[in-house]
């Protein structure tokens, strides 16, 4: 049986994250765009994708076309 914990911040979904059976990670779905950047990253616990969740969310909002390359492919749905 898998896991599931939705991470929330300030009260909103922002995403959730998923441990399938005979995983040791957690791997993160966004549910919006601001977190697009974590989306299919592996987490070793629900608290550490809640921490980079948080990180993120401290962030100020970059434009896309400002974002680093690699981090512009990410926001995308690109791995």
């Amino acid at each position: 049986m898998s896991q599931s914990y939705v991470i929330e911040i300030d009260e909103e979904s922002v995403g959730l994250v998923v441990r399938k059976d005979g995983d040791r990670s957690f791997v993160f779905h966004a549910a919006s765009s601001r977190f697009g950047v974590l989306d299919g990253q592996a987490f070793a616990s629900v608290r550490a994708a809640e921490r980079a969740a948080a990180n993120l969310h401290r962030r100020p909002a970059v434009a896309a076309s400002q974002r680093p390359a690699g981090l512009r492919q990410a926001a995308v749905g690109g791995r």
